[in-house]
């Protein structure tokens, strides 16, 4: 048998999945304006150290927690944070793929939901755990596939995650 399902319909998934109300139409951030919270003559906020992407309604920060050491095991928290009355969705399937440099070894490349150390409404948070075998500056990349919702929409993204340790 055959399943079709339309848009309308996992919208209404969606939405029923961010706490339910009616079905409204799945839009991307782009489409989103965030509400104004700063006066105008006032400057934005600075983003804070390891934040990629802030788009008024989710933030996306790689933070690494030094000291890393050649051979020694290292790690970086990749968490995502709902801003503007937005949440984590909790019935999204969060995914976080990560590539490590030449020289780097990861202990795992992909994440979902069960391999966060939180996972709650207001953030979620994943422990990339790797080990250099070699010094040097070492960049890494990535990508989180998330959702997150408010009482009206959810909006569903895919954002680039980069991030970069210092291996003396």
């Amino acid at each position: 048998m055959l399943l079709r399902f339309s848009i309308a319909s996992i919208a209404a998934w969606l939405m029923a999945a961010c706490g339910g109300g009616p079905a409204a139409p799945v839009e991307s951030a782009a489409d989103v304006e965030p509400p104004v919270t700063a006066q105008a003559d006032e400057p934005p906020d600075a983003p804070a150290e390891g934040e990629h992407a802030a788009e008024g309604n989710f933030a996306i920060a790689a933070v690494p927690q030094p000291p890393f050491a050649v051979g020694g095991q290292g790690r970086t928290e990749v968490s995502l944070e709902g801003r503007n009355g937005y949440h984590v969705n909790q019935e999204y399937p969060i995914e976080l793929r990560v590539q490590a440099p030449p020289g780097v070894e990861l202990a795992k490349a992909s994440f979902a939901r069960a391999d966060a150390s939180v996972f709650e409404e207001a953030r979620a948070v994943f422990p990339v755990v790797f080990t250099p075998r070699e010094a040097g500056r070492k960049e890494f990349t990535g990508e989180l596939s998330f959702s997150v919702c408010n009482e009206q929409n959810c909006l569903m993204e895919r954002r680039p995650v980069t991030f970069a340790v210092d291996v003396p």
